[in-house]
């Protein structure tokens, strides 16, 4: 699946995009013109835009502002439901993404953790579980491909080999450059 979660790439690349490193390697080739970029919105009845029409809801406004500035960019579903908490996104809404392939994603949940009295524990535990299922949808893909092509995996048969780390570097490459002129600006 196609993910671009730039929120996690800025947060992963803070300390390594301002640290003096290796020479840059040759710029790639530019990439072939795709369609604008695929934008899903998680979470509870803040995301949905409770109380007011769905072209009011922030993740709509957020796209149609996007979109003037020039930025090509659909939402393709804001699966806000009133009444969910992280456990809820994390069951009915993460499933989701498989079939949608968003570029972007936006998570906005957790007061209905507090309202409902999810105990802090059990919402650590819910946000952990869920922000691991989408960090999941980025690298991970790539090393699930192992499972029918053995030469992406190491003799132990647990870590990648220079063939399956090799193939982490396309899904995050272009997450980490945009990381890095982000943090230049």
């Amino acid at each position: 699946m196609r993910a671009r979660f730039l929120t996690v790439a800025l947060l992963l690349m803070l300390a390594g995009c301002t640290r003096p490193g290796p020479p840059a390697p040759a710029p790639s080739p530019p990439e072939k013109p795709r369609g604008p970029l695929r934008y899903v919105a998680l979470g509870d009845s803040y995301t949905k835009g409770e109380a007011a029409p769905p072209e009011s809801a922030w993740p709509f406004l957020a796209a149609q502002r996007l979109r003037a500035e020039g930025h090509e960019v659909e939402l393709v579903a804001n699966l806000g439901v009133t009444g969910f908490t992280s456990r809820d996104v994390l069951r009915r809404q993460v499933p989701e993404l498989e079939g949608l392939s968003p570029d972007l994603a936006t998570l906005q949940v957790g007061i209905n953790d507090y309202v409902q009295g999810v105990g802090e524990d059990a919402f650590r535990k819910d946000q952990g579980a869920l922000l691991d299922a989408l960090l999941a949808r980025d690298v991970f893909s790539a090393s699930r491909d192992a499972e029918s092509d053995p030469e992406l995996l190491a003799r132990d048969g647990i870590h990648p080999s220079a063939k399956g780390y090799a193939a982490w570097v396309d899904p995050v490459l272009p997450l980490l450059r945009e990381a890095c002129a982000a943090l230049k600006k």
